[in-house]
């Protein structure tokens, strides 16, 4: 019974949008317990797409750090540019997440167009963390990135506030709580 009580609750869970003004009035209403969590509407965290390109022959060592010779990383940074202008003939993200899909190197995110959401500032590498949160980036930017573990192909697809993020979670658990 416990466990067909948490399925429809899950289920319930899918079917409440709250409005942006509710989240917004709950999250005013409730500011002094995020403020002790250390939310606040400054924040942010990023969606982006990537496809990564590892060069052929590479080693790559547990901690995924890739070694190449230079003639691999340089045939790596090409079949990025390829990739980059593949994509600039269809500029969508779903077509960036299709290629993400075919081509990446990323096994853990290529299975969903190459997509990483609610990043936070200081969870990527230093390079990756520099484009996603400089604060001109705007949706739609594209560019190559390279770190130790190949060269990205990066797509940046929005920002989330974060405060937005955690009061809507809480508002739905709360309205959740409220019609046991």
């Amino acid at each position: 019974l416990l466990n067909e009580g948490y399925m429809y609750m899950t289920a319930l869970s899918y079917h409440i949008e709250p409005l942006n003004a509710d989240v917004e009035e709950y999250f005013t209403a409730n500011e002094d317990s995020y403020a002790a969590a250390g939310i606040s509407k400054d924040g942010y965290l990023v969606n982006l797409r990537h496809i990564l390109v590892i060069p052929d022959d590479a080693t790559v060592a547990e901690d995924g750090t890739v070694t190449a010779s230079d003639a691999d990383w340089s045939d790596c940074k090409t079949e990025a540019n390829k990739l980059l202008n593949k994509w600039r003939n269809n500029k969508t993200e779903d077509y960036f997440g299709e290629l993400a899909y075919t081509y990446s190197d990323d096994t853990g995110s290529n299975i969903n167009g190459g997509l990483y959401s609610n990043l936070a500032k200081g969870q990527l590498t230093a390079d990756l963390d520099a484009w996603c949160f400089d604060e001109d980036r705007k949706v739609g930017d594209t560019a190559i990135i390279r770190t130790g573990a190949g060269y990205h192909v990066v797509y940046f697809c929005e920002p989330t506030e974060i405060w937005f993020e955690q009061a809507e979670d809480d508002l739905i658990a709360e309205t959740l709580a409220n019609t046991i």
